[in-house]
């Protein structure tokens, strides 16, 4: 079995965060850096909204190659690259996700 100081080592290299002394601005970083990374972790979550109606949640997951996957959680594109790398775009609607990236039946 692994020590912790590799397995928090292994976790943050997957986050592409390098590892820093602890704070609350550090904290910030891996939680958002997570949620990016693995952003149906918390699928009940989800599963809630959904069954209530609340349509302020909207998310969805493409793979579209072996080399990336993309997902869409509300107004946040992020695509993640099999390297490990992240690219993140705020939209400002789904008109413009469809100009951008050529996916009109995706929302």
């Amino acid at each position: 079995m692994q020590n912790l100081c590799d397995q928090v080592t292994r976790y943050l290299s997957i986050l592409n965060v390098p590892l820093q002394k602890p704070s609350y601005k550090y904290l910030e970083q891996i939680c958002l850096a997570h949620l990016n990374a693995f952003p149906f972790e918390n699928v009940s979550k989800l599963l809630y909204y959904h069954q209530n109606k609340d349509r302020n949640i909207r998310c969805q997951l493409y793979q579209t190659d072996q080399k990336r996957s993309v997902s869409l959680v509300n107004n946040k594109f992020s695509v993640q690259y099999s390297n490990g790398e992240t690219e993140i775009k705020y939209l400002r609607s789904s008109q413009q996700w469809m100009r951008n990236f050529g996916c009109p039946n995706c929302l």
